[in-house]
């Protein structure tokens, strides 16, 4: 329930705070007084988008605030699943600055619109004119018709079983697709595959090879230059002998001074790190051999090796045996993908059983609840001035399953005796569809519990013991819920138990627009001018005095 709305710096409204009470309220005023300004300013709070040239903000912040009574609302799973604060009276706001910023809260906590548009959904139920359009809509029906079948819990676990059946098919689908594409390259990767097992790569490095291959190829070269060296630092007339004279012809004067002994040591080392070095040369010699088989062979594999880097753009063998992996992983994952398709026709199968029941059981209550809507909303007709009318519930068969389930359904209407019944968005006229929308939604009122309902104009095309009719319903539906009308028929008005009056008014250079809660006396003023017009008769307001009696 709302109890309590505050508007600051909203189009012609500077400041309007107003108390709201259960049952009916009124709201009405002259054309162009700025009632729709109140629908607008709430659907702020509805997470619509803001129009800054409406709003005329120059330097002022637009505020609007609401709070709601939430107790009977069921929302304590809202609040805790988005770390709210919980209590029985909920603050909503929204706020824009001058520069088009907009902030919205719940109960002072910062929340995104997308949240202030979910929780608002659950408090406010705004019908306007454009809204009417959705009785033509399938999703519209789908709902009135579930609410009359009251099989709430039936289509939550279709729902259920219906999205785990879709999540299976789309794995399904993908997993085909990609065993079909692996299929497709499967012939190409074991090639690849064949091209990789056959080189040893995990004992081939191309730098070393092309190294041992150069040593080989100049092995006579290089044996020749290995032998040549040791003899020319350890033969006859070599360096060591050099090194080794020298060193004994400082041996004679080593222990008379320092720096000769030291000179002495250093000759030593030399001789022996000579005598060393010629022993490797002439070892490694010893092992150099040209060896024209390993040549072919080591050539054969280095040209295979550079041929894979090149042809598969890659620089180690390391990658190679990277690649090599994943393509054996890719061949051995077709065996897994046939296991993995087998398992999941066989889920699908079971979870489109569970969705088939759940659909019949879903079809057999909508073609019930179907005869007692029609049987109903005749009634809400007859109260409405549809005498003639007629709404029927056509339900089909579709082709296949869908969120509602595998039923098509259209309402059909016709507002006199002998007439086509056609699609109800396509032959209802404008007060009709205002009427056949009311009638619905006081048809659900009695199956689920409905939101605020604030209704914009919805008597439009309607008067007289018509519009009396429409009151008289409007305030059987706010004794199980808040309703709010905005409306310019007395009939209506009369009816209410809380009346506001919309006034524009000039103040200084500016117009602005206010709220009134009328009284009694008031009420009967409000009234008479609503039937007669500026000018007040005595009867008039004895007119109104009636209505605000039968009310």
């Amino acid at each position: 329930m709302l109890q309590q709305i505050t508007v600051s710096n909203y189009a012609l409204i500077e400041h309007v705070q107003l108390d709201w009470s259960s049952g009916l309220t009124a709201i009405t005023g002259e054309t162009g007084s700025g009632k729709s300004i109140l629908i607008g300013a709430l659907g702020l709070l509805l997470g619509e988008r803001a129009d800054l040239k409406t709003l005329d903000l120059r330097d002022k912040k637009c505020v609007v605030e609401a709070v709601f009574d939430v107790r009977k609302a069921g929302l304590s799973v809202f609040f805790q699943e988005n770390d709210l604060d919980a209590d029985d009276y909920t603050t909503v706001r929204r706020e824009i600055t001058a520069s088009g910023k907009s902030r919205a809260f719940i109960n002072d906590t910062p929340v995104s619109l997308q949240l202030l548009r979910e929780l608002s959904s659950h408090l406010v139920d705004i019908h306007s004119q454009h809204e009417n359009q959705l009785l033509g809509r399938p999703g519209f029906q789908f709902d009135v018709l579930d609410q009359v079948a009251a099989h709430q819990q039936v289509l939550t676990e279709y729902r259920s079983a219906f999205q785990e059946w879709k999540d299976l098919r789309d794995e399904l689908e993908s997993t085909i697709e990609r065993e079909r594409q692996l299929r497709l390259d499967a012939d190409y990767m074991r090639f690849q595959l064949e091209e990789l097992t056959r080189l040893p790569l995990e004992k081939l490095d191309s730098n070393k090879m092309e190294q041992e291959l150069e040593t080989l190829q100049n092995a006579e070269g290089i044996k020749q230059v290995l032998a040549k060296s040791s003899e020319m630092l350890d033969g006859d007339s070599g360096v060591s002998s050099s090194l080794i004279l020298v060193k004994n012809n400082l041996s004679k004067f080593a222990s008379v001074n320092g720096e000769l002994d030291s000179f002495h040591k250093r000759l030593e080392s030399l001789c022996v790190e000579v005598r060393d070095l010629s022993e490797e040369l002439s070892s490694y010699a010893d092992g150099v051999e040209f060896d024209e088989e390993r040549i072919q062979n080591l050539t054969e594999q280095f040209n295979q090796l550079n041929q894979l880097l090149l042809k598969h753009r890659v620089e180690t063998s390391q990658d190679l045996i990277l690649l090599r992996e994943s393509i054996s992983g890719k061949l051995n994952t077709i065996d897994h993908l046939d296991e993995r398709i087998t398992n999941l026709k066989s889920r699908l199968a079971i979870c489109e059983k569970s969705v088939e029941a759940h659909s019949i059981k879903l079809t057999k209550g909508r073609v019930k609840a179907a005869t007692k809507l029609e049987s109903d909303v005749l009634k809400y007709f007859s109260e409405t001035g549809l005498l003639h009318a007629e709404l029927k519930c056509k339900i089909e068969s579709s082709d296949s399953y869908t969120l509602f389930g595998k039923n098509k359904i259209q309402f059909l209407f016709r507002a006199n005796k002998g007439g086509s019944l056609l699609p109800v968005g396509q032959v209802a006229s404008g007060g009709e569809m205002s009427r056949v929308m009311l009638a619905l939604k006081s048809l659900v009122s009695k199956y689920k519990s409905l939101p605020v309902l604030i209704l914009d104009e919805i008597d439009q095309g309607i008067s007289g013991e018509v519009a009396n009719k429409v009151g008289l319903l409007l305030k059987e539906m706010s004794d199980k819920m808040q309703v709010i009308c905005i409306t310019h028929l007395p009939q209506i008005a009369g009816k209410a138990q809380n009346h506001f009056k919309v006034l524009k008014e000039v103040r200084g250079n500016s117009t602005v627009t206010s709220v009134r809660n009328l009284k009694s006396d008031e009420r009967v003023e409000e009234l008479a001018e609503m039937l007669g017009g500026k000018n007040i008769s005595t009867a008039t307001r004895q007119s109104a005095r009636e209505l605000l009696g039968a009310g």
